[in-house]
């Protein structure tokens, strides 16, 4: 067994000895000289495991002694963090941050990383992220601001999975935090083909043009009215900005072409007919069509561009190929709802 013993009298006992070659002299975190014991034992089965790593670990200070007891004890090593887990926050994030698609969004991040650093500090490591993020939901629950809380939750979450890998003990960690339950500010309205169709000849001219090309493509008012579009034969191609996902192809059931009026103008036209929604709610409506359409929560998801799909894995054909065939499926599957 390590002598039990204090450096200079001072702190806790101290854990010393060579296990496989490594040398480990650290403060053990405990006053008591069986757990001492304890901690010996656990670096010598660590050996016998294969485990040197962890030894390595305890030994260059990048992890306790304590520290690890409390993963080896119920047998839960594998949610340890990894090392790289233990450089500072502050870094990592901005250079994820500076790395992700959309100067708005990369502006929205930075504000959720400053959120997070005020709670967890300067010297905030990687590994606290959990941690922080605890204290924080503590905090904007108390202040009634819960959606500034999940804000700063679904950003912790996006860098865990871009940088741990979704599934990873941090990312793993960070979804079991609950959001703050929010009441949504502006009501969705999602509308029926027959009710989307009303509203389209209701409002008229330009403004029931550009409802009803939301309502048949999914494209969001920002990208309509941005002109993120091209329409390529039977498909429309949407060059969304805010990730990846965004950057897809859907069926052109509306052929969309560039809008003279604005997306105020459209939220005005709206707002005097009386009709209870708003320019979002046609994409919403999209959402619903797909459903009514009968496709799978793949193509859906795919549809409306929130989430990176690889066509090949729905179509047992490679390329483009494989595309103009789902997009067309799609496209025959949504004119069956809306005619």
């Amino acid at each position: 067994m390590s002598a039990a013993f204090r450096s200079n009298d001072r702190g806790t006992l101290v854990l010393k000895g060579t296990f496989a070659g490594i040398a480990v002299r650290r403060a053990s975190g405990t006053n008591d000289k069986k757990m001492l014991g304890q901690l010996t034992a656990m670096l010598r089965t660590l050996v016998d495991a294969g485990r040197l790593d962890l030894i390595e670990r305890v030994a260059d200070g990048t992890l306790t002694p304590m520290g690890l007891w409390k993963h080896y004890r119920p047998g839960e090593l594998h949610t340890l963090p990894s090392p790289a887990h233990a450089q500072p926050f502050a870094a990592a994030f901005e250079a994820w941050r500076l790395a992700l698609p959309g100067t708005a969004h990369r502006a929205s991040v930075a504000v959720d990383g400053r959120k997070l650093l005020a709670v967890g500090g300067p010297a905030m490591t990687i590994a606290a992220l959990p941690t922080t993020l605890e204290a924080y939901r503590v905090q904007c629950a108390r202040r009634g601001i819960a959606r500034m809380f999940n804000r700063g939750r679904s950003a912790a979450q996006a860098f865990a999975r871009d940088t741990a890998k979704k599934h990873s003990p941090l990312w793993v960690a960070i979804a079991a935090i609950a959001p703050l339950p929010v009441k949504a500010k502006i009501p969705r309205n999602p509308q029926r083909p027959a009710q989307a169709w009303v509203i389209a000849t209701t409002l008229g001219g330009q403004a029931g043009a550009d409802w009803w090309t939301m309502c048949t493509t999914g494209l969001m008012p920002d990208e309509l009215y941005g002109q993120k579009f091209t329409v390529e034969g039977d498909r429309v191609h949407i060059t969304g900005t805010k990730r990846d996902a965004r950057d897809r192809y859907v069926p052109a059931v509306v052929s969309p072409t560039p809008s003279p009026i604005t997306r105020e103008a459209l939220k005005n036209a709206l707002k005097r007919s009386g009709l209870g929604v708003r320019p979002y709610d046609a994409r919403r409506t999209f959402r619903h069509l797909l459903g009514l359409a009968g496709l799978t929560k793949a193509v859906r998801e795919t549809l409306m561009g929130h989430a990176v799909r690889d066509m090949d894995t729905l179509y047992d054909m490679p390329g483009d190929e494989g595309r103009d065939f789902y997009v067309a499926q799609a496209g025959e599957a949504i004119v069956r709802v809306v005619t």
